[in-house]
């Protein structure tokens, strides 16, 4: 089942400064989202408010590392050994690497190819994207003139997202995983817990669920404990969607993307013809499209000697008639002379 999951302003910006989750957490979220397991939810508001503070969060992230200065203080007992002057040259060589790597990262700041912002961009794409209506606003207004949570600093920032979060789940019925580590979602007696508050708050207005985390990691841990989420994961959930396909579009979709994966184990390449030759959706979508044939022949030909002959001969009827003729004809022959030799053996004996 497809998980829906929100990640709040805060998460996304903690890529930009000191963080326990790593860039690699978010490399698994875009895995996670091609290979349909979760569906990334956002707040326009979440957007907007990323986009605000970006630089500002940048900022003091730049400001820590021009800072970070070790210092070396030796006693003059020390002044005149080798190893002194040798600590010397690391400290300067230090300060001129942390000037070279200042002056990179600001380029790619400025030029917005940061790896976070690449993958967060990716994110972006990949989310759908939740308006902030008239309605939402309202709600969201009156949420915090009552004092209602989640609002801080005077802002009901926090209300728009929470309110956006609420009007998603009563137009689709559906659970939202939710990962913040804001602290008007925290529980203050227990800090991985979203406030009571709002857990009644959500149940008596959409009946519906909210799975809470105030980390990355911890939702990989939870959702995700024994999987290793990596472009093998990937392809092999691109195989099982081309050969689950219940659509020509689909059928399309997921052709295109095997269609780049290098090399293929002989259980996938064995899903593979045998969805080509049972799956309605695929073998219409070759009818439609000239070029699934095209793609389908030129995986399956490099794994001919791997593949039973029987299944092989269905999938060329199919797909390639040229083929089919020509290894008909190879099999003919075979035949053809097996009966010959035997018929060579018996008037021999």
């Amino acid at each position: 089942m497809q998980l829906n999951l929100c990640l709040d302003t805060n998460i996304l910006l903690s890529f930009y400064h000191f963080s326990d989750d790593t860039l690699d957490k978010l490399e698994k979220l875009i895995i996670l989202s091609e290979a349909k397991d979760i569906q990334i939810i956002l707040s326009e508001q979440i957007i907007h408010e990323f986009r605000r503070n970006r630089e500002i969060k940048i900022k003091d992230t730049l400001k820590k590392i021009d800072e970070m200065e070790p210092k070396l203080l030796l006693p003059h007992l020390v002044q005149w050994y080798e190893e002194t002057k040798l600590l010397r040259d690391i400290l300067e060589q230090f300060k001129n690497q942390k000037d070279k790597l200042l002056k990179r990262v600001n380029d790619d700041i400025n030029n917005y190819s940061l790896k976070a912002d690449s993958l967060i961009g990716a994110i972006f794409n990949k989310a759908k994207k939740i308006p902030i209506s008239e309605k939402i606003l309202i709600d969201a207004k009156n949420r915090f003139d009552l004092w209602n949570p989640p609002w801080k600093n005077a802002s009901y920032w926090d209300a728009v997202v929470w309110e956006s979060l609420l009007s998603f789940s009563q137009a689709n019925k559906t659970k939202i995983h939710f990962i913040s580590h804001d602290s008007d979602y925290i529980n203050p007696l227990n800090k991985k817990e979203l406030l009571p508050y709002l857990s009644q708050d959500r149940t008596e207005k959409t009946g519906t669920i909210l799975y809470f985390y105030v980390d990355l990691t911890s939702f990989l841990q939870v959702n995700f404990p024994s999987i290793i989420i990596n472009e093998e994961y990937l392809n092999n959930k691109y195989i099982n969607h081309f050969c689950t396909s219940n659509s020509f579009d689909n059928a399309r979709y997921y052709l295109w993307k095997i269609y780049d994966i290098e090399s293929f184990s002989d259980e996938q390449i064995f899903r593979i013809v045998n969805a080509s030759i049972s799956n309605d959706q695929i073998i219409g979508a070759n009818y439609y499209s000239e070029w699934v044939w095209e793609y389908l022949v030129d995986i399956v030909e490099k794994y001919e000697s791997r593949i039973d002959l029987e299944m092989l001969l269905q999938f060329y009827k199919i797909y390639d008639s040229n083929k089919f003729q020509k290894l008909e004809h190879e099999l003919d022959e075979a035949y053809y002379e097996y009966l010959s030799e035997e018929k060579s053996q018996k008037e021999y004996i």
